[in-house]
């Protein structure tokens, strides 16, 4: 391929994202924490927990300190109430925000400064279908 040093875009609606996110981060991760303390559902969780806020923490200065302090709380509370009562709600709203008023923001800023490097924009199977036709021989 030419243009290996282009980018491409992957577009996906904020409901799929924050599937995706909850899935690898709140489910997964937390198996991954509770695998790794024997099992011990209590002390896996609580340390998911912590590393998840501590995570959010790295990220405060360039959330500022309300959008920070907002985020906090929510997660502090969807961690509570999917212990109380099985609800996710609350997760799928912290982690709706981060993706939209922080990550997206500064997808958007980095990849206007590329906007010349885009190879390819499209969902995730439309990205997948022109990367099968990129990889295949050409018919020289």
């Amino acid at each position: 391929m030419e243009n290996s040093d282009g980018i491409v875009v992957v577009k996906e609606s904020i409901e799929s994202r924050v599937d995706v996110i909850l899935e690898d981060y709140v489910f997964d991760l937390r198996k991954r924490f509770v695998a790794v303390n024997g099992g011990d559902q209590e002390v896996g969780s609580q340390l998911h927990r912590e590393f998840c806020l501590g995570a959010l923490g790295r990220c405060q200065k360039r959330l500022g300190g309300v959008l920070y302090e907002r985020l906090r709380q929510t997660m502090e509370s969807a961690f509570q109430e999917e212990q109380n009562s099985g609800d996710l709600t609350l997760h799928q709203v912290w982690i709706a925000s981060l993706l939209v008023d922080y990550y997206d923001k500064f997808y958007d800023y980095q990849l206007g400064q590329r906007e010349s490097k885009v190879l390819f924009s499209g969902k995730r199977e439309e990205v997948i279908e022109w990367a099968m036709t990129m990889n295949q021989p050409s018919a020289d």
